[in-house]
């Protein structure tokens, strides 16, 4: 299968990525690297090189390729498979040309910024929520007292310029609280600029897992509604059928099961990125995003396998009389769901199902408080 190395949303990922070391090279300079100086005995903070959800971003950025790369440029493939299987055909007979097929693909693209749209919504959103307790300390209306109440809860590279504060030099103002002269404490630039340029490095994580799940759920809505959300296609002569006889017995879809099969296997570093993130904090101080990581992802994983046998139940009726008429079990040997008879090709959806069924019982589990 070929994929395009011009897609921009590949060049961008291959971009964040470069530029987290960067962001390597700023924590270093801001001397992030290290404890604060005069740190008081028995308190354990936690450097940059330390915080194993964070310098290895570079590497999280690339992960998403193969994702980013399945739900664009495979399923754009998968498309054009459909032409093979005679998913994809014109009812008055006549062959589909390549006309017809860059016609397709030009209506996949148009679409695509549906994609974008919906991925930086989701982005905005959860970025918003999870940078709230911080922004207060270090851009908002936080007085000091909460301001050290903050760093005393999360000892870690973000709150260092707190603990550098002359006054608490040596001391340990979590467990002897000192007068505090100020009203509140404000921030070095270089602090300001740390925090921003994480919460950006983490919004555009954030944007391109989006984006790809978002993209999944386009090609299963308009492989759904074809005739509805496709109507240039339709109107140019093209329409889509299940094909009651295909011999491989997945109602001609295979190369897009392919695909989908294939998106749940590279779907499972970014599952294992949600057990990153928890591991490296204490389970009492999950930031906002780790527990909507914890929750939405595997959510959101689940959801396209759901909404592809809708999508495909959509088409189940027209093929119906396809038993009738032959008296064959050739129908009912095909298989609706991208499971089929060949288990070792779908152990990637076994994967993923099986680490977004762990994450969603352990988040249900802590809400419900049971230990």
């Amino acid at each position: 299968m070929q994929f395009s190395r011009e897609d921009p949303m590949v060049l961008g990922i291959y971009a964040c990525s470069l530029a987290s070391f960067g962001v390597w090279a700023l924590a270093y300079g801001l001397g992030l690297t290290e404890p604060p100086v005069d740190l008081a005995q028995g308190i354990a903070f936690t450097t940059y090189f330390e915080a194993i959800n964070w310098w290895p971003f570079p590497a999280f950025f690339l992960l998403m390729i193969p994702a980013m790369r399945l739900t664009w440029a495979g399923f754009t493939a998968a498309w054009r498979d459909l032409v093979r299987t005679e998913v994809l055909y014109r009812p008055d007979g006549a062959p589909v040309s390549e006309a017809d097929l860059r016609l397709l693909a030009d209506a996949l693209q148009r679409r695509r910024r549906f994609a974008y749209g919906a991925a930086l919504a989701a982005t905005l959103l959860v970025s918003a929520i999870d940078a709230a307790p911080m922004a207060k300390v270090i851009i908002g209306d936080a007085s000091s007292v909460e301001q050290m109440a903050h760093a005393c809860q999360h000892k870690e590279i973000w709150t260092k310029w707190l603990w550098e504060v002359p006054e608490f030099e040596g001391t340990n103002p979590c467990t002897v609280p000192l007068p505090i002269a100020k009203p509140r404490l404000e921030p070095p630039p270089g602090a300001i600029v740390f925090w921003l340029t994480t919460v950006l490095q983490q919004g555009l994580l954030i944007f391109f897992i989006a984006a790809a799940l978002a993209q999944l759920m386009l090609h299963t809505a308009l492989f759904g509604a074809f005739r509805r959300l496709l109507p240039e296609l339709t109107q140019a002569g093209l329409d889509i059928r299940l094909n009651a006889a295909s011999p491989v017995s997945e109602f001609g879809l295979e190369h897009w099961n392919y695909v989908l099969n294939n998106f749940y296997w590279f779907s499972c570093p970014v599952l294992l990125m949600v057990f990153f993130s928890r591991g490296a904090v204490e389970e009492d101080l999950y930031q906002p995003g780790q527990e909507m990581l914890g929750v939405v992802v595997p959510a959101l994983l689940l959801l396209p396998m759901v909404a592809t046998i809708f999508s495909r139940q959509a088409h189940l009726p027209a093929v119906w009389h396809r038993l009738e008429e032959d008296g064959q079990d050739g129908y009912a040997r095909q298989q609706l769901w991208p499971l089929d008879r060949n288990w070792s090709s779908k152990l990637g959806i076994i994967l993923a199902f099986s680490l977004a069924a762990l994450s969603l019982g352990y988040q249900v589990q802590q809400f419900l408080g049971v230990a």
